[in-house]
């Protein structure tokens, strides 16, 4: 890793993408810590690296994917008016 940030500050690189990949998480203080320490920023794809202190993150919030589909699910349900659980369905009062 220090190798890699050797060459990185001598191209004198202006930012730094880390792409998202279980690589990368683990060890992320180890690759944060020498790109603050060299002034270069780091962008990156999920929110979880900027609450370690990175610069940006420009991906989606998985919890917010999570909650919209629980909206959607809803009201295709509502739509359908009728029990979809067999198990869970009240039987005919004719």
């Amino acid at each position: 890793m220090h190798s890699a940030f050797s060459d990185i500050t001598r191209a004198n690189a202006q930012a730094l993408y880390v792409v998202e990949d279980p690589v990368f998480f683990a060890p992320r203080l180890a690759i944060l810590k020498p790109a603050f320490a060299a002034r270069i920023p780091t962008i990156h794809e999920p929110a979880r690296w900027p609450e370690a202190s990175a610069l940006m993150s420009y991906g989606l919030v998985l919890q917010d994917l999570f909650r919209r589909a629980a909206v959607y699910v809803g009201r295709i349900l509502k739509a359908l008016n009728r029990p979809i659980c067999p198990w869970n369905s009240r039987p005919n009062s004719n």
